[in-house]
Order: C-alpha cells, then sequence, then structure tokens
C-alpha cells in the first residue's frame, strides 16, 4: 500500500489500540445488575432521541420488545484470567475478581456487545435487507481537518471498532469504565491521525453511525463516545457530560523503521494527548521515558502513557513483540496503568469531601472515615512491586512518579491526621470550657449557700447566748444575733469571691473549630 508523507508526524501505523479510561462516581457492586437493554431503550424513548447515545433511534423496537430483560453487563469469572501470570500475585488475583469484596470486573454481555459494536439489533420480523450493521466513525472538528490537510494526512472518519468494555468497581468507592478500541481506515493510518484522535477521544469528539461500506451517515445527529459508554453504565441517554478529560494508553506498532527521535516525540505526544498545534518541550521532567529496548518506546505523563513498537527494515519486530496489543498490553500494562489511575482516583476522592457545615462529631467521623480507607487502600489496592518483570515494575514506579502518587498519600496522610488533631484538640478544649462553666455555677452555689449557712448559723447561736446573757431583753439580742449573722454572712461570701476559680483563657478560636477558622489559620502560617 503506497504511503503518503506527513509532516507534523510522519509516521505509518500497522496496528493501535487506545483503551480510555472513564472515571465514575461510587457505584455499589450490584449496580450492573439493574442495567438492561429494555432499560436504555425506555430511557430514549422517553426523552425522544434520535441516534443519540447509546443507539440509532431504528434498534429500539427490538430492545423494547425482543430483548427488554436482556442484561447488558456481565460479571467476569475469576477462572477467566486475562491478567498475566507474571504480576505480583496479591495484584493479580486482585484485578482477577478472587477477592469480589474488594474488586468486581464486569464485561458486555453478549448481545450488548454485538449492540455496541455493530447496532444491528433487529426484530425477527424485520426484513434482512434492514439489518445491515454499522459502525462508528470519529469526525473531526474543523481544527482538526485542517491540521490533517497541513500535515498531508486524510481527513476521512476512521472508524471505531470496539475490542472491549470493562467496567471496574472497587471496594474504595472507586469505579472505572474502560473502554479499548481500534482504529481503522481504508487507508495506512498516520502518527498525525493517531494524536488527533487520541486528543479528541481524551475530551471532546463527535461519533456518528455510517452503515458499512456507506458515506452518509445513518442519522443526523451526533453523540460523543463518552456518553455511549456512560449510556451502558447508567442505563439512560442523558447522564451529564463531565468535563474532565479521559485518561488515556495509546499503543501503536509502526508499519515501516523511523528514526528513534521522531518515535519519542510521537510517543509523548500521544501520551500527553496533544495535537500538532501545541509546541512543548520533550525534555520535560513531567515526561517519563522508558528506553530499556531499542526498538520499544514507553511514555508515561499525568494525562497518560503511550508505547510504541518499531519494526526493522523489512517491517517484522522480534516474537515477543508480535502480539503485544492483543497479550502483554490488555493483561500486564493497561492493568498496572489501572491500578495507578485508581490509586490517584482514591487519593483525589478522600480530598473532595468537605467539613464545612457538619458538626465536629460528624467531622471526626468523616475524617476516621477517610483514615479507615486509607490504611484498608494500602493494605490492599497499594502496589509497588508489580510484577516479576522488571519491564513491568518499571512502567508501575514511571507511573507513579508521573502521578506524585507517594508525596499525594503522605500529604493526605499529614493533613487528615492534622485536622483530626485539631477537631479532637477542639472537641476537648470546648469539653473543658463546659466543665469549667459547670464547675463555676456549682463553686457560687455553693459560696452563697454556705455564707446563708454560716449566716444563718451565726445568727442562731448568738440570738440563743443573746437571750440566756441579756434575758428578758430578747429584741436586742435578735438585733445583736442578726448583725453577726449578716457580718458572718458578708465576711464567708467575700472570702468566696477571692478564691472564686478564674476564667481560662482561651485562644482566637475559643476552642470552637470552623471551618473559617481553620482557613484563616492556614492563610496565616502561609503568610509566615
Amino acid at each position: 500500500m503506497e504511503h503518503s508523507a506527513s509532516a507534523a508526524f510522519p509516521l505509518f501505523i500497522d496496528q493501535n489500540e487506545i483503551h480510555l479510561y472513564y472515571r465514575l462516581p461510587s457505584l455499589g457492586f450490584d449496580h450492573p445488575k439493574n442495567i438492561t437493554l429494555g432499560q436504555i431503550a425506555k430511557c430514549q424513548r422517553d426523552h425522544q432521541l434520535d441516534c443519540m447515545p447509546p443507539c440509532p433511534s431504528d434498534q429500539l423496537p427490538a430492545l423494547e420488545v425482543r430483548y427488554p430483560k436482556t442484561e447488558v453487563w456481565r460479571r467476569v469469572d475469576e477462572t477467566k484470567k486475562g491478567i498475566s501470570s507474571d504480576l505480583n500475585p496479591a495484584l493479580r488475583e486482585l484485578l482477577e475478581g478472587q477477592h469480589p469484596e474488594l474488586l468486581q470486573r464486569w464485561k458486555l454481555s453478549e448481545l450488548a456487545n454485538r449492540f455496541l459494536s455493530r447496532f444491528d439489533l433487529f426484530q425477527e420480523s424485520d426484513s434482512v435487507e434492514s439489518r445491515a450493521a454499522r459502525e462508528m466513525r470519529l469526525i473531526w472538528s474543523k481544527a482538526a481537518a485542517e491540521r490533517l490537510q497541513e500535515a498531508g494526512a486524510s481527513t476521512a472518519p476512521p472508524v471505531i471498532k470496539v475490542n472491549d468494555l470493562m467496567l471496574w468497581i472497587m471496594g474504595t468507592g472507586v469505579a472505572f469504565a474502560e473502554l479499548s478500541i481500534t482504529l481503522e481506515a481504508e487507508h495506512t493510518l498516520t502518527g498525525s491521525e493517531l494524536t488527533e484522535a487520541v486528543a479528541a477521544l481524551s475530551r471532546f469528539n463527535k461519533i456518528q453511525w455510517f452503515r458499512k461500506g456507506s458515506d452518509t451517515p445513518d442519522c443526523k445527529n451526533e453523540a460523543t463516545l463518552g456518553a455511549v459508554v456512560r449510556s451502558l453504565v447508567f442505563g439512560h441517554a442523558d447522564a451529564e457530560t463531565p468535563r474532565r478529560r479521559v485518561p488515556t494508553y495509546t499503543f501503536a506498532r509502526l508499519a515501516e523503521p523511523a528514526p528513534i527521535a521522531l518515535v519519542e516525540k510521537t510517543a509523548a505526544y500521544l501520551s500527553r494527548r496533544y495535537t500538532s498545534a501545541y509546541d512543548f518541550d520533550l525534555e520535560s521532567k513531567q515526561l517519563h521515558f522508558l528506553r530499556n529496548f531499542g526498538n520499544i518506546r514507553h511514555v508515561i505523563s499525568e494525562e497518560g502513557a503511550a508505547t510504541l513498537i518499531v519494526p526493522d527494515a523489512d517491517g517484522k519486530v522480534p516474537q515477543y513483540l508480535e502480539n503485544f496489543g492483543s497479550s502483554a498490553l490488555r493483561s500486564a500494562y493497561s492493568p498496572i496503568a489501572l491500578a495507578a489511575w485508581h490509586e490517584q482516583s482514591f487519593l483525589t476522592k478522600g480530598r473532595a469531601q468537605t467539613l464545612e457545615a457538619k458538626s465536629e462529631d460528624a467531622s471526626l467521623d468523616e475524617l476516621n472515615g477517610i483514615i479507615d480507607d486509607a490504611l484498608l487502600f494500602r493494605l490492599y489496592f497499594r502496589h509497588t512491586h508489580f510484577s516479576d518483570i522488571s519491564m513491568h515494575n518499571e512502567f508501575g514506579e514511571a507511573f507513579r512518579s508521573a502521578l506524585k502518587l507517594d508525596k499525594k498519600l503522605v500529604d493526605l496522610q499529614q493533613d487528615v491526621n492534622a485536622v483530626h488533631a485539631k477537631i479532637v484538640d477542639a472537641r476537648q478544649a470546648a469539653e473543658h470550657k463546659e466543665e469549667q462553666s459547670k464547675y463555676r455555677r456549682y463553686y457560687w452555689i455553693s459560696v452563697v449557700g454556705g455564707a446563708a449557712l454560716a449566716g444563718l448559723t451565726t445568727y442562731t447561736i448568738c440570738k440563743e447566748v443573746g437571750v440566756l446573757a441579756l434575758y428578758p431583753d430578747k429584741t436586742t439580742a435578735g438585733w445583736l444575733a442578726v448583725a453577726a449573722g449578716a457580718t458572718v454572712m458578708i465576711a464567708a461570701a467575700i472570702l468566696g469571691f477571692m478564691r472564686r476559680p478564674k476564667k481560662p483563657k482561651h485562644g482566637h478560636h475559643d476552642g470552637h473549630l470552623t471551618l473559617h477558622a481553620m482557613q484563616e489559620h492556614m492563610i496565616k502560617r502561609a503568610l509566615q
């Protein structure tokens, strides 16, 4: 096949596979059981969506009548491994689903997979001619098409072939939908097309359905790939589109040899999900290059990762790289990438929790929950030794370094512990203040009562003595007793006042923790 030149990334792609990791809200382990094809159709019908995610409208009758109770997801049996035996046994068993209380993985059912891949589910009464299979194609934006034209690359919409859609539900409250796709075209894809596609698929993109062999869209409406995925996960097509970019891992095997500098540049752009519109420093510390072998380059960044394999002059690669995409990529490298992004999502989730407008007890309970979750995470989900293969470990370490996972974990632990200690101290100070307040109240009651009792006792004694000494002038004795009793009572009250407990000196926050006070303290500390 003849190749045309491409100025931006003049590479020709023989094989490619793109993994997109859609971060999802917390899902219960039983969530996938509740999603059916009929539910998806009903929701789409209710919202009068024509060819919007997840399917063209002529699929609805079959979904509603023929397959209404067909489950979209099926749990992957732990006996169906799919995870490399070279991985650390603890990590491998976890990812295989051998500990369902910690992690479960779900795949599309057979019909749901056919539905997503071909969109050709029809009723038995439909004619054979009408049962044309469809395919999703990526529609280039105007800017992308202009860049491709400038590079001398094709602007024909590439076909998005779905390899797999896996739902990962972790016991940490984090979930991912991992979509594996391959871009296909009648011509040989170029590096420019691949970089544009990865950039588009990771955030804003448009897809349309075409009947196979046709250049005319099956319907005028467009969708995004992420909306299709979320529809299958949540069962409705109107799921809010997240604005966050989607982490990616791109694999490409080149069709012919290429200068290693160009290979590294292309891999760097793929990992960062950049197009040729960006001009960034390839020596950036945010890029992590793995150059263990002359014919393969791994590049890892915070946005994503890329692996490019370079053939020899005959277009061949060593046997251990022959099936990299269908074996090592899916069974080892992608699971390692998933583990890293899971850790980052968990740490981000812990920081996203807010204590605003919550009582101290509620805040303490939430912080204790974060601490407990972090301990369980470190015990079951955090792995620094990934495999018995050094390349796997270097790949995992590069991910940990690119995502700054160790620093984020330490920072989260320190900050949570500091806030926890602050709240505990504040609560103890408040309890101490309340105890002091009670003590002062009881003290003054005892002072008043003691002074009154002392005065009454003095009065009684003096009156009796006065009557005996001054008899029969009881009036004089009475007044003298009153004077003596009053004097003693006043003296006792003065003595009690002089010995009163002093009020404790409180700081600015007066023993009470509020979000405003903590923020003010943080600002003052930062300015010191």
